[in-house]
């Protein structure tokens, strides 16, 4: 622009009493901003109620006069808290222009124009674009305050080549070049010119009041410009490794005919995308996108300038996979994100390392995988449950140093576990549930172990280990206790099912390598429904030289292989056995559906006989010292939703869970009722009744218990433990006598 057309354009626009930037960002008044502490916020609250008050007076021509006061009140108040802190902030800055301002026209009103004139040369000073209302204002008092502008504000204007520059003045940002005539306080200044891929420019100048300073300038370009297109659009555009933004948009109408139709699709192609600025040297050039190939190249920019465009296409890289879990049902989550219920066929899935997270409501499946591109995998994903270990605690006099060794070599054990994930519990997780110092953590410890604390209802107990599990998402939850002692070795583990009423306390000594392994073991082992059967009970004698046969079964194997009662069992498969364990376990080791031969020995001869191995339904052992309740609860949850047909026995096994840990509420609410075992005989219907009556008497509910106590007699031959087992009719009738009835 030429001096002369800047000039014309500047008196044009003081003729309208304002100077306008065009693409520009008006800049900050001249006081710091800052944050706002809490002691500002209250004077800036009690500031604006009494600039409120002031206001009142101004607004009454009677008592304008009375104002001053008020809002010499106010300016000093935030100079003094200007002068504490060294800024103000945007807020108050405004309400001290106002009272200024005001304040500047009561005294012009009264004739004190010193005043007036000293007021409104602070406001020009903190903003210099500072312009009065003509249409509510006197035209003497906007001319007068136009008159104290004129000494001291001045004019800039900055044009460059190319435009767009960041102008800045003493730092502070004025605007984007062209930038047109903007106001700015007389006296020398630093002016600083920048635009991404220049060289910037710095001058020192100086403002006189009411003239115009134009800076023209032609940037200095100190580096290059590649062009992209690439197909498909939103592709990152990476620079020796640092990004630089995103392809986006589609290509305008006027490029497209430059465009060869058999090598690109017109429609997927990204607009131009301007990559700058380029240093003179080698780059790496790398376009990324999800789901598709990268595509790196090498530019090596000899010179300042702008390069022909480029067009890349990327190639799709996807693959599919097939999920499957047992239980059937399970929630799947890629990445984070839901995708559908197992069995889940998932076509379109990027290839590269992803997360996957299977979650059943008895457990999940965790992994981290790696899809190449064009690739078909089959997962199957086992659900297996979570254990939360919550931590250790122990009695007043345990070392610290001792409660966090065992801790990390506790945890250091359960990391290698395989059966089970291991869930690690923050102290926030452990706090939403149990409270700011987690002390109910101690409702997780079996008061077997901790006989002299204060013992925690079922109730509570069963509701906190449901929260914590929910919060956790685990299925189990594990606290170390350690009691005081001499030497700190022994742990009582303690193992509590979700929504159980009370742990398994399993005792280790922690300085015992093999201690810890040993009880992961056990967790490690399926609790069995089932045990291998040939219909026979035997019984041991100082008579003979094997078990006795004491029954046989009704159609049973042993009975269909013609063993008679009284029998001797002499040998199995061969090998001699002295009595019933043996024979148990050496029928145990077959596979069932096999056959065992079993050496006989009666009155009247010595006989061998083949027996086909079948199976009998199994019930957990109850008042078992170191069976650990809470994995069988655990297991027979899973059970009953991998095996539906197994769900009936699952759940009578499940709710003899809760007996055994003295839950029989949850037994009676929300399990034996619900099971219908088929049959007549061994474990069976009647088995169910027999329990229902159980659990009432323990609650003490007598006339409930008799009436499932003479329910279960309607079943002769039902047993418990085994199909082999003790038989209910008179284990119920013995209860009955005992209620009374």
């Amino acid at each position: 622009m030429s001096s002369r057309a800047l000039s014309s354009f500047t008196n044009g626009w003081k003729r309208r009493g304002a100077l306008v930037a065009f693409l520009a960002v008006l800049p900050l008044p001249l006081v710091a901003l800052a944050q706002p502490t809490v002691e500002e916020q209250e004077l800036l609250l009690r500031l604006k109620q009494q600039l409120t008050e002031a206001e009142r007076l101004f607004d009454d021509p009677t008592r304008q006069s009375q104002s001053i006061d008020f809002l010499t009140q106010i300016i000093r108040a935030a100079e003094t808290e200007q002068r504490a802190r060294g800024t103000l902030s945007e807020e108050l800055t405004a309400v001290v222009e106002r009272a200024r301002e005001l304040r500047a026209i009561a005294y012009f009103n009264a004739g004190e124009r010193l005043g007036a004139e000293e007021d409104f040369r602070q406001i020009i000073l903190t903003n210099a674009r500072k312009a009065l209302d003509r249409e509510l204002l006197s035209p003497k008092i906007v001319d007068f305050f136009e008159d104290q502008k004129k000494k001291l504000v001045g004019y800039i204007a900055v044009t460059t080549e190319p435009a767009g520059a960041r102008v800045t003045v003493d730092g502070e940002f004025y605007g984007l070049s062209n930038l047109f005539p903007q106001d700015i306080i007389v006296g020398q200044h630093r002016v600083e010119i920048s635009l991404t891929g220049y060289d910037a420019v710095v001058r020192e100048v100086r403002i006189l009041p009411q003239e115009t300073l134009p800076l023209d300038l032609v940037l200095t370009r100190n580096s290059a410009a590649l062009p992209i297109i690439t197909q498909p659009a939103d592709v990152e555009i990476l620079v020796n490794g640092e990004s630089r933004g995103r392809t986006s948009g589609s290509l305008r109408p006027e490029f497209r005919s430059f465009i060869d139709s058999a090598a690109y699709d017109v429609e997927q192609l990204s607009d131009v995308f301007q990559l700058s600025p380029l240093a003179l040297g080698p780059h790496v050039i790398e376009l990324r996108k999800e789901c598709y190939e990268p595509v790196r190249f090498q530019l090596s920019v000899e010179a300042p300038q702008d390069y022909t465009a480029q067009i890349h296409k990327l190639e799709e890289s996807i693959g599919r996979i097939r999920l499957t879990s047992t239980p059937v049902g399970a929630r799947v989550f890629l990445d984070g994100q839901y995708k559908g219920n197992t069995p889940l066929d998932l076509n379109r899935v990027c290839s590269g390392t992803h997360r996957l997270e299977v979650k059943h409501a008895t457990g999940k499946y965790l992994d981290d995988f790696v899809l190449e591109k064009n690739d078909a995998l089959a997962l199957d994903c086992p659900i297996r449950p979570s254990l939360g270990f919550l931590g250790i605690v122990a009695d007043e006099g345990v070392p610290v140093r001792d409660r966090e060794d065992i801790r990390q070599k506790v945890a250091g054990e359960f990391q290698k576990m395989t059966a089970m994930n291991l869930i690690m519990a923050t102290p926030e997780q452990l706090q939403s549930v149990l409270g700011r110092d987690a002390k109910d953590l101690w409702a997780f410890v079996s008061r077997d172990v901790t006989p002299g604390r204060t013992e925690f209802s079922k109730e509570i107990v069963r509701d906190l280990s449901e929260k914590l599990a929910s919060a956790l998402e685990v299925e189990a939850l594990l606290v170390g206790y350690v009691p005081a002692q001499r030497l700190t070795k022994d742990v009582w583990l303690n193992l509590l099912a979700k929504a159980s009423a009370r742990p398994d306390a399993y005792l280790v000594n922690y300085l015992n390598p093999d201690a810890v392994p040993g009880f992961i073991s056990k967790l490690s082992t399926p609790t069995p429904i089932y045990s291998n059967w040939i219909g026979l009970t035997a019984i041991d004698t100082r008579l003979t030289s094997g078990p006795v046969v004491l029954e046989v079964a009704p159609d049973g194997p042993s009975a269909s292989a013609g063993i008679a009662l009284g029998a001797v069992v002499t040998a199995v498969d061969g090998v001699a056995v002295q009595g019933t364990r043996e024979l148990l376990e050496k029928i145990r080791a077959k596979e069932p559906g096999s056959t065992v031969s079993l050496k006989l020995q009666t009155k009247d001869a010595a006989s061998d006989v083949t027996v086909q191995v079948g199976r009998t339904s199994l019930e957990i052992p109850l008042n078992q010292p170191g069976f650990l309740y809470n994995k069988a609860i655990i297991d027979m949850r899973h059970r009953m939703a991998a095996e539906p047909s197994n769900e009936p026995l699952a759940r009578l096994n499940l709710a003899l869970g809760h007996i055994e840990l003295g839950d029989f509420e949850t037994a009676l609410k929300e399990h034996l009722p619900k099971i219908r075992l088929q049959g007549g005989r061994g474990i069976c219907q009647g088995t169910v009744y027999y329990y229902m009556g159980l659990s009432y008497q323990m609650l003490g509910e007598k006339a409930d218990a008799a009436q499932w106590y003479k329910e279960a007699l309607k079943y002769a031959e039902a047993t418990v433990q085994t199909n082999d087992g003790p038989r209910v009719q008179p284990l119920a009738e013995r209860k009955l006598r005992e209620i009374g009835q």
